[in-house]
């Protein structure tokens, strides 16, 4: 049983990485926004690697509180243009995925499944404004 487990986390990771490079080889040019349905198709997706992974790493009883599935997505924005650089997925009963909304960026840009996301915009909030600075980062360094 154990083995099966381990060879369907194998085949979903190989499927992940190859429909990844072929997406990033294929279509650099048409490079877009994503919509809020491509967020919660990579935070469900994400979400199934968390569990594959820990029944993978043979914790193989996951109590029914730690089943995590997507609460709401909070798009954040860049104060300068006003627009959407990153949404976060949050979960229950806990957690967060950040997701880029380039596809010319990979999607998954950081996640927990053990805290919660702060949304507050202070300046000891270093997780959101690192965030914000790395999305504005990686976006600057695409090629044109």
């Amino acid at each position: 049983m154990l083995e099966n487990n381990k060879l369907s986390l194998i085949r979903t990771m190989i499927f992940v990485v190859s429909f990844a490079l072929v997406l990033s080889l294929v279509f650099p040019a048409f490079a877009d926004k994503i919509d809020e349905d491509a967020v919660r198709l990579v935070a469900q997706t994400q979400i199934e690697i968390e569990y594959q992974n820990r029944i993978a790493n043979n914790n193989t009883y996951i109590p029914q509180n730690e089943q995590y599935s997507l609460e709401r997505i909070v798009p954040i924005y860049e104060a300068a243009s006003d627009e959407t650089i990153v949404f976060i997925a949050e979960l229950t009963p806990c957690g967060f995925i950040a997701i880029s909304t380039d596809t010319d960026i990979m999607p998954v840009i950081s996640y927990s499944f053990e805290n919660d996301f702060d949304f507050d915009d202070n300046p000891n909030n270093d997780l959101l404004h690192m965030l914000k600075n790395d999305i504005i980062l990686r976006h600057n360094a695409l090629p044109i």
